[in-house]
């Protein structure tokens, strides 16, 4: 397990765990964190900057070198990931209620031959569930091809801080934006995949670059914002899937009041910043975020 130390760092526990024997133990150890607050701590972090443009898996590395805890547990970043899921089907469960019935509804009517029988909701929502599976196709390739050479980012601060100063710049990119209402197409769809695959890497944040290719494609920003929160849902959910295979399950209940602790504070977090962003880029002062994280980005850089 990990405690702290006098000095204030965090130091494995080598004596078995009771209950477990030396090789159940030793590898919870690479599991736990079994300081309260720092699950709290991470929870707030991971919900807060899921959703805020300023890159959740940067903001980690830096909290990570903060707290000195080291890598974080993997079931811990799952847990805490699906909060963030729970978080955008709470806010938006009428939206995706929508979307999931009239998919079912469109491809029954097509089945039996109706196609034209479709009303125009029922297809709108249709068009947008099929949207979202070519805006996921893109990430989730690269994700699988390339997950060691982007894993390799994790380590290093330095880069880290480098692909938040470039997050910060195309989010004021926004500065110069005119607004427009065209709606997802196809293209746009394909469009934003494709810079999803970017955000796998470390300080490029998954909701700024997708939401700021929204705009620039000149989507409605309320529902550039809609879809690229959406298509969060199946990259998050489609990389918990792959990883807690490897997730031994009696880790899971050495530290589950401090995991739950930690996933309820990323779940909150989540919907109040979901809220944030909904109203910033409303009033068009999404730019916020870009100032946030250039200063952030080189502050962070002369740092480490």
């Amino acid at each position: 397990m990990i405690l702290r130390t006098e000095a204030g760092n965090k130091q494995p526990k080598t004596q078995p765990l009771k209950g477990f024997n030396n090789n159940q133990s030793n590898l919870i150890s690479q599991f736990v964190i079994t300081d309260f607050s720092d699950s709290i701590i991470l929870g707030l972090i991971q919900g807060l900057t899921e959703f805020f443009p300023v890159s959740s898996s940067g903001h980690l590395v830096f909290a990570k070198a903060l707290l000195g805890v080291g890598d974080i547990p993997l079931f811990y970043d799952i847990f805490f990931h699906f909060a963030t899921v729970l978080a955008i089907l709470t806010y938006f469960k009428r939206d995706i209620a929508d979307l999931l019935y009239g998919l079912v509804k469109y491809i029954s009517i097509v089945i039996g031959g109706g196609k034209n029988d479709a009303d125009d909701s029922i297809a709108k929502n249709a068009r947008l569930a099929f949207y979202l599976i070519i805006g996921s196709i893109p990430a989730a390739l690269a994700g699988l091809t390339f997950e060691d050479y982007i894993k390799s980012f994790f380590t290093s601060p330095g880069l880290v801080a480098v692909f938040l100063t470039i997050t910060g710049i195309i989010l004021l990119s926004t500065i110069w934006l005119k607004s427009s209402e065209k709606p997802v197409s196809r293209i746009s769809a394909l469009s934003i995949g494709l810079m999803q695959a970017f955000a796998l890497f470390p300080g490029i944040s998954r909701s700024g670059i997708t939401i700021v290719t929204g705009l620039w494609l000149g989507i409605k920003p309320l529902d550039a914002v809609k879809f690229s929160f959406f298509l969060a849902v199946p990259i998050i959910l489609g990389a918990n899937i792959l990883e807690f295979s490897s997730v031994p399950l009696y880790t899971i209940s050495e530290e589950i009041l401090t995991l739950l602790a930690g996933g309820i504070a990323s779940y909150l977090s989540g919907l109040f910043a979901i809220s944030i962003v909904l109203k910033l880029v409303g009033n068009t002062r999404f730019y916020l975020f870009g100032v946030y994280c250039v200063l952030a980005g080189i502050t962070a850089y002369i740092s480490v």
